[in-house]
């Protein structure tokens, strides 16, 4: 049943409400910025024998837009998605806007240090995988036993 008693603070209720909802709506494309720029792109990173495979997901991203830079024991993703722009001859409406664009930078620090020089990488149906194989200096190496 509908309750339809006064409620003296309600006005006071209702103001809040509204209130809190401009605050969300002005400051969400921040919030919504500063959130995707640091998880996207989303990656898998995982280490088999003597190398470590990371798999980033880029849909629609081309290769010219994907930059890659590794040095001592960090990699750096570096990807650009432009923007796709409504204009008033295409024929667009947006009523939905949530795919990120612009450039994002990811950086990840490995506990070892990389051959940067036997780095490979490979873009395919929106996943980019880079081979990531340790310095030598990294792997372990057997000590020999001299008697003295």
């Amino acid at each position: 049943m509908l309750d339809l008693a006064y409620r003296p603070f309600f006005p006071l209720v209702q103001l809040q409400e509204d209130l809190g909802d401009i605050f969300d709506s002005a400051f969400a494309p921040l919030a919504e910025a500063r959130t995707s720029s640091q998880t996207y792109p989303a990656v898998n990173l995982w280490e088999h024998g003597d190398s470590v495979t990371l798999e980033a997901e880029l849909p629609g991203v081309d290769i010219k837009n994907v930059e890659i830079l590794a040095t001592g024991n960090q990699i750096t993703l570096k990807v650009s998605r432009p923007a796709v722009e409504a204009s008033e001859n295409s024929g667009r409406t947006w009523h939905r806007r949530e795919r990120a664009f612009g450039t994002f930078v990811r950086t990840m620090t490995m506990p070892w240090e990389l051959a940067t020089d036997k780095i490979e990488a490979s873009l395919r149906d929106g996943v980019l995988t880079v081979n990531l194989p340790k310095a030598e200096s990294s792997k372990p190496r057997k000590i020999k036993l001299i008697t003295t």
